[in-house]
């Protein structure tokens, strides 16, 4: 089970991060922008944290109309997360509050613990099986929050054959 967090500003998702007791998930989401429940999306999905041993395995989603996605994308200053600052990763998450007409988002954080204990299963569950299941599930979330996602970019963990297989089974 996963507590569930609609936030719309930075001390809301520092709230939500701080009151979690680690034993479970948190999923943590922007309001649905409106555009995105009509205008055809693009949505894209990459993932931080590899487990129990470093904390939390964290998975997030963005998502906003595929119409002039670059330029926004762009404009906010996206990259890969590796290559940019902390100053810069913060400075790009308050733009994207600003931004919150156009764009949408969902993170999970899964817990230490559920990871743990998924990898201690009489019936073995991955990591993989876990990243899997978190990129598919935020899609998921996503569409059923009524978002009119077109095209999927997901930084695979493992082969991206999998997740394709995946992603054509389920959608």
């Amino acid at each position: 089970m996963e507590q569930i967090h609609t936030v719309s500003n930075l001390p809301d998702i520092e709230s939500c991060i701080g009151s979690n007791d680690n034993s479970r998930n948190l999923l943590i989401e922007s309001v649905i922008p409106e555009i995105c429940k009509g205008q055809p999306c693009v949505l894209g999905i990459d993932e931080a944290g590899r487990g129990p041993v470093l904390g939390p395995m964290v998975y997030g989603t963005a998502f906003c109309p595929t119409e002039n996605n670059e330029e926004l994308l762009k404009k906010l200053g996206c990259a890969d997360s590796k290559a940019l600052t902390e100053k810069k990763r913060d400075d790009i998450l308050e733009s994207i509050f600003k931004e919150s007409e156009w764009l949408g988002w969902m993170v999970e954080i899964i817990s230490p613990n559920v990871i743990c204990n998924s990898m201690l299963r009489r019936q073995k569950y991955s990591l993989n099986e876990v990243s899997h299941d978190s990129a598919i599930g935020l899609i998921r979330k996503v569409i059923d929050a009524g978002v009119n996602v077109r095209e999927v970019f997901v930084d695979t963990v493992g082969p991206p054959e999998s997740y394709k297989v995946m992603s054509n089974d389920t959608f």
